[in-house]
């Protein structure tokens, strides 16, 4: 009896040991992507939430393989590196598929879609800039409640990258303000020339 009370205890201790360090006892791990693997399914997991979750599903189905994000908010250190040893196998998967730059071609497409998905947004933020407010009340009192600013956003530029002004009867634009803004975050620096 106590031989097998001996075998059980070191079983134990051993699972509980490759739970830790591979998270073999979690959803997605290393065996997890051999068994998908197998089955010809190929994602990557996602373990912490990030605003372009939509854009990098549908990058990713372009692509051909599936982006999982966890639903979980709290998560063990024993899944995240049952996820890190997953991603780690699809992502040799994949690299066989798509070249090794497949990461890098994939969050940069993702990023894109999401700057141009979030404009509006980050016009939006760049409106509630209390200087802006202050700017557009100067020309609502000037013209007479004709005249807002003229905010420019280029979504594809990382600084400097949002611009208020003014639009003038000859066609031509004054620009005044100068912010850099975060699609992410939607916080704004000002730039001084």
């Amino acid at each position: 009896m106590k031989k097998w009370m001996v075998v059980f205890v070191i079983l134990l201790v051993v699972l509980l040991t490759l739970n830790y360090f591979f998270g073999i006892l979690t959803r997605y791990n290393i065996l997890m992507a051999y068994i998908d693997k197998k089955n010809n399914i190929i994602r990557l997991i996602e373990k912490y939430p990030t605003p372009a979750l939509k854009e990098r599903e549908i990058i990713a189905n372009k692509l051909g393989f599936q982006y999982v994000p966890t639903k979980d908010s709290v998560i063990s250190i024993s899944r995240i590196r049952g996820i890190d040893g997953y991603n780690l196998s699809m992502g040799r998967e994949i690299k066989k598929i798509h070249g090794m730059n497949f990461l890098r071609i994939w969050l940069g497409r993702s990023d894109s879609l999401f700057r141009e998905n979030s404009y509006e947004k980050m016009k939006a933020a760049v409106l509630e800039i209390p200087e802006v407010k202050e700017y557009a009340k100067y020309l609502d009192s000037i013209s007479n409640g004709k005249e807002k600013p003229y905010v420019i956003v280029f979504v594809d530029v990382v600084e400097d990258n949002a611009h208020v002004g003014r639009l003038n009867k000859n066609g031509s634009i004054s620009i005044h303000y100068n912010y850099t803004i975060d699609p992410y975050s939607l916080k704004s620096t000002t730039i001084k020339y």
